[in-house]
């Protein structure tokens, strides 16, 4: 417990949860489907963990030194069952998915299939309450290289500092969800809709998700930005949570072209609300990020 609260307490400034967010639940819809947006609380990331980009230009940018960000999951709510894209941080730190899920009208249990795109603390804690598990009926998935990785102990030191709780957190969910954690491999389909994108860098096997669903298109970005204020702009510049910085830079400026100039909705876990937006090209360089405001 004691690296968790380090790592809550220097890498981020932590988790803010306030009866404001007890209701951050937000609705875009896909066709048929209802993408469900669930705010676990917020934090920021400190412009000192910002790295390889011009520091007066980010200070500029962030000038009360705090990348504001929030803590979010996805329900993807279709005929075809419920499914969960990462669950928040649950046990490891205090904040409200799962009172939230429980607010949107959802049962744990029916959660058919959760999503991960990487194994780190803020998006596997949720899965987890008091050592039991949540979602008890689901299925768990996870990209085949993120899960080797954090299960081989000879990576401790590749990993950030900050980041080494999720070696304990990863075993702690393999010892309770066993068998219930199957992985893919990059562009495996688990179900025919929505489809794997590696964006490796924050993390080894790192993934984001594009949803074609009823003839539309989405993207379920994971943490290929962690503050928007100045990635997008300056998708050069990383920080130091990533894994492979230079890895997480070539897979952020991949993941903006694919979305950039189109009309392609792009969710962000670490989006500030709304959310989700769109990106466009900026003639000087980097993309300009335009929120869209859900639709309940």
């Amino acid at each position: 417990m004691k690296i968790i609260k380090i790592f809550c307490t220097i890498l981020f400034i932590l988790f803010i949860v306030s009866p404001a967010f007890a209701a951050d639940i937000s609705t875009y819809m896909v066709g048929t489907m209802k993408i469900v947006r669930i705010v676990d609380g917020v934090n920021g990331v400190p412009v000192d963990l910002l790295y390889d980009g011009n520091r007066d230009i980010i200070n500029k940018l962030v000038p009360n030194g705090i990348c504001p960000n929030l803590i979010t999951s996805y329900v993807l709510d279709s005929k075809e069952g419920l499914m969960l894209i990462d669950s928040g941080f649950g046990d490891i730190e205090p904040g409200v998915m799962y009172d939230n899920f429980i607010a949107a009208g959802y049962n744990p249990d029916n959660v058919k299939i959760v999503l991960l795109t990487h194994l780190h603390g803020d998006h596997i804690g949720g899965l987890i309450k008091g050592n039991q598990k949540i979602f008890k009926n689901a299925t768990i998935y996870v990209n085949d290289i993120e899960l080797n990785f954090w299960k081989n102990r000879d990576n401790y030191r590749i990993v950030p500092e900050m980041m080494r709780y999720c070696f304990d957190a990863v075993d702690t969910l393999i010892r309770i969800y066993g068998p219930q954690i199957k992985t893919f491999k990059d562009g495996e389909q688990v179900v025919p809709w929505l489809t794997p994108i590696n964006v490796a860098g924050h993390t080894a096997g790192h993934t984001m998700f594009e949803l074609n669903y009823d003839g539309e298109k989405r993207f379920i970005w994971g943490d290929i930005i962690h503050c928007l204020d100045v990635q997008a702009k300056y998708p050069e510049v990383t920080v130091e949570v990533d894994t492979d910085r230079e890895q997480a830079k070539l897979s952020r400026m991949r993941a903006l072209e694919l979305a950039a100039d189109t009309d392609i909705l792009v969710f962000g876990e670490h989006f500030t609300n709304p959310g989700a937006g769109k990106f466009y090209t900026l003639p000087e360089g980097g993309y300009r990020f335009v929120p869209v405001e859900p639709e309940q």
